[in-house]
């Protein structure tokens, strides 16, 4: 059995839960409707340095270019938004909905992802996508300052949330005129 160096992955393969599958992004249909998204974080190592990791400018910068890359080449029903949350405790994620469509780090109760009001699949894609771009992401910085990678005092902590909003092309019904077409 080979040792896993990497501290934070470790601990993942090493917890008491010792389901590596619950640290990754799922959607999941509710068979009474609606979709539930959910997402551990590794407990002990995201509450220590969260707030450093998301004081970093080019981190947020990061992860969002990556998103509206991705949706750059998508259009949307519904959705017209993307709303990214960076908040002391966690990155949480917005869509437009009926009393807010969200993803979420709860400041207390068990620990990772969890959401509220996602009603249509289109949604659901949305948010998930967007935290399967953050959380390799935040794996990654989190193993470089559990292993110690980082001169702690140089970097800052994020202390106010800051908000960003990425917003999503609409689908446009198409109109296709055929003038003089004949077989």
């Amino acid at each position: 059995m080979s040792v896993i160096d990497n501290p934070v992955s470790r601990g993942i393969v090493n917890s008491i839960w010792n389901r590596f599958d619950e640290y990754l992004p799922k959607i999941i249909f509710c068979p009474n409707g609606g979709y539930y998204i959910k997402a551990r974080l590794p407990e002990a190592e995201h509450k220590k340095w969260i707030a450093r990791i998301l004081g970093n400018p080019n981190f947020r910068d990061n992860i969002i270019e990556e998103i509206k890359n991705i949706f750059s080449s998508y259009s949307f029903q519904r959705q017209s938004f993307l709303e990214v949350r960076w908040k002391p405790h966690g990155a949480s994620f917005e869509t437009n909905g009926v009393n807010g469509c969200n993803l979420y780090v709860p400041p207390s109760g068990e620990y990772g992802y969890t959401c509220h009001n996602i009603d249509n699949f289109e949604q659901a894609c949305i948010l998930f996508i967007a935290l399967a771009v953050y959380l390799p992401k935040l794996y990654f910085q989190l193993e470089n300052f559990e292993g110690g990678k980082y001169n702690i005092e140089k970097s800052a902590q994020l202390e106010n949330p800051i908000t960003e909003r990425i917003s999503l092309n609409r689908f446009k019904k198409c109109q296709a005129v055929l003038s003089n077409w004949q077989i």
